[in-house]
């Protein structure tokens, strides 16, 4: 079982119910390189590039295309195709897209992501994620914030062993150099720690940013 989104005044009760893991999602994130000004985000220095390979291609996966799609879920708790079907491609409040992670043509991953619009610009949040992480991501990821016209991309989750996205082209952000808003309704331009507990026998326990309701709509 698990939660996320804890208020200090919850932490205490499952600090006193003895949850394996109580924590702050650790915040992964993509700098457009071909952005000077930012207009949601601050950087205070340039992000290195990462190794990256051109045998990846990122595309928007259409619902039909997933639907036909043997990809699966890597942690606990479980997701089926159905679960993210009704979460995202028939979410009734936000729009969020599918993009399937694809090597030599041949379908390996898939994230789910919103693009948020603040003060004439755009930030996108990958809410949730399918298969494997693919290592040397970062060229694709960089074609995919350019199509987009997005300052960043921002990951935000817990793993067990969150090497793998490093290896990906994602870093960790530094909240004493960097800013990435996380609250858009009202905006507030600040780095947020969300935080998250469970328990669980299962080391492959994960969370992403869409479980619980930290993805919700906050104004109608």
């Amino acid at each position: 079982i698990g939660a996320l989104g804890l208020s200090t005044y919850s932490r205490k009760f499952y600090k006193l119910f003895n949850y394996d893991r109580i924590a702050i999602l650790d915040h992964f994130y993509i700098k457009n390189q071909k952005i000077a000004c930012f207009k949601i985000a601050n950087f205070s220095q340039t992000q290195e590039k990462s190794n990256s390979s051109s045998v990846y291609e990122i595309k928007t996966l259409t619902l039909f295309e997933f639907q036909k799609s043997d990809l699966k879920f890597h942690f606990l708790p479980k997701k089926d195709l159905c679960y993210f079907i009704e979460r995202y491609y028939k979410n009734p409040f936000y729009s969020y897209k599918n993009y399937g992670i694809y090597k030599n043509k041949t379908l390996v991953a898939s994230f789910f992501a919103r693009i948020v619009e603040q003060n004439n610009s755009k930030g996108m949040f990958i809410t949730d994620w399918l298969g494997k992480f693919p290592k040397k991501l970062y060229n694709a990821f960089e074609v995919l914030l350019e199509v987009n016209q997005c300052e960043f991309i921002s990951f935000m989750c817990y793993v067990k062993n969150p090497k793998p996205i490093y290896a990906m082209g994602f870093k960790l952000l530094n909240k004493d150099e960097n800013l990435i808003p996380v609250y858009f309704e009202p905006f507030v331009k600040e780095n947020i720690d969300i935080y998250f507990a469970f328990k669980s026998k299962n080391k492959n326990y994960a969370i992403f940013k869409g479980d619980s309701d930290q993805d919700r709509i906050n104004k109608l």
